[in-house]
C-alpha cells in the first residue's frame, strides 16, 4: 500500500466575510415539462426522466418561503436510485459530483432547515466543501468540508448546523455543496427535505488554527485519505486504522518533523464502509472516524 510523508510550511491568507448560497431557499425552479429543477442546482431527473422517476421535486409551504427541496431514493426495477442533488455539476453517469460555483469566503458553519428519514440502515448526508485550484499540479485542492451523516428520522423541521473543517490557510475559490437521501445502499423512499440553507459566521484561518492536533480530510473519502499533523518537535508517529469490529486493517510508523507535517493512506483496497484512525503521538491519541464510499 502506498504512503509518504513531507514537510511543508503553512503561509498566512487571512479573509473575513460569509455569503450565500444561490437559491439557498429553492424559491426558483425551472420546468422542464415534466419535472423541475432547483436554479444552480444539478439532480437526476433529466437522467431518469425517461423512466418517470423524479428523484428531485420541489413542495411547499417551505421552511420558510413558498417552497423546499424535496430528495428521495426512488425504486428502478431492482435497483434503487439514489436521491442526491449538487450545489454545481453532477455526472449522472457515475453519480459524481464534477464542479461547483465561485465562493472566495471562509464561512464557520453549513446551516439549513431539514427534515429526513431512511427505510434501511443507510443513512443520507450532507456536505459542504471548498477548494482552491493549484495551478501547480493542475487539480484543485480542499480548503474545508463541513460534512456529516444524518442520525436517527427529523420527521418535522429542525435546523442543522455542521461546522467546517479547515485543512488549509489558503483563500478558497469554488464551494460545492451535495446532499443525499440514503447512503451506500439505498432502500426507496428514503428522503431528505432541504431549505434555508447558508454558510454562517467567519473564521481567521491562519496556521494557529491547525495547532495541538491533527486533521484528517476528506470525509468522507474514496481514495487518499489526507493527514495533517503539527508538531513541535521531532517525534515518532503510529497510524493505526480499524474497522467497526475493531479489527486492525492497517498499520504505519513514521518519524514527524517539527512543524507541519503532511501524509497520505491510500485507502482505496479497502471496501466501503466505516473506520477509525487511531493516531499516537507521545502520550497523546487521536481517534478520526473515516468514511469510505
Amino acid at each position: 500500500m502506498r504512503s509518504v510523508f513531507i514537510i511543508i510550511i503553512l503561509s498566512f491568507f487571512g479573509t473575513y466575510g460569509s455569503a450565500q448560497i444561490q437559491n439557498n431557499s429553492f424559491e426558483n425552479w425551472t420546468d422542464m415539462g415534466n419535472y423541475d429543477v432547483p436554479d444552480q442546482w444539478s439532480t437526476l431527473n433529466h437522467a431518469t426522466s425517461h423512466l418517470n422517476i423524479y428523484t428531485v421535486s420541489k413542495w411547499y409551504p417551505g421552511s420558510p418561503g413558498n417552497w423546499y427541496m424535496k430528495i428521495t431514493s426512488r425504486q428502478y426495477a431492482f435497483s434503487v436510485i439514489n436521491g442526491i442533488a449538487v450545489y454545481g455539476k453532477l455526472d449522472s453517469t457515475n453519480l459524481q459530483p464534477v464542479s461547483g460555483y465561485p465562493y472566495t469566503q471562509q464561512p464557520a458553519s453549513f446551516t439549513g432547515q431539514w427534515q429526513h428519514m431512511i427505510w434501511g440502515t443507510s443513512q443520507g448526508s450532507v456536505c459542504a466543501t471548498l477548494t482552491k485550484w493549484n495551478t501547480i499540479l493542475n487539480k484543485r485542492d480542499t480548503v474545508a468540508i463541513a460534512y456529516e451523516e444524518l442520525f436517527d428520522m427529523a420527521m418535522a423541521w429542525e435546523p442543522f448546523s455542521v461546522d467546517f473543517n479547515y485543512t488549509s490557510t489558503d483563500l478558497p475559490d469554488s464551494c460545492m455543496i451535495v446532499l443525499k437521501a440514503s447512503g451506500a445502499d439505498p432502500e426507496p423512499d428514503d428522503y431528505l427535505w432541504v431549505d434555508n440553507l447558508a454558510f454562517t459566521g467567519t473564521v481567521t484561518v491562519n496556521e494557529d488554527l491547525f495547532k495541538n492536533g491533527i486533521t484528517i480530510y476528506p470525509v468522507p473519502v474514496n481514495d487518499r485519505l489526507n493527514i495533517r499533523l503539527i508538531e513541535d518537535h521531532s517525534q515518532s508517529v503510529r497510524f493505526e486504522l480499524s474497522d467497526v469490529m475493531g479489527r486492525v486493517i492497517y498499520t504505519r510508523q513514521e518519524e514527524c518533523n517539527p512543524g507541519v507535517n503532511i501524509g497520505f493512506i491510500d485507502v482505496s483496497p479497502f471496501p466501503v464502509g466505516t473506520y477509525y484512525l487511531k493516531t499516537e503521538i507521545d502520550n497523546r491519541i487521536f481517534i478520526n472516524k473515516i468514511i469510505k464510499y
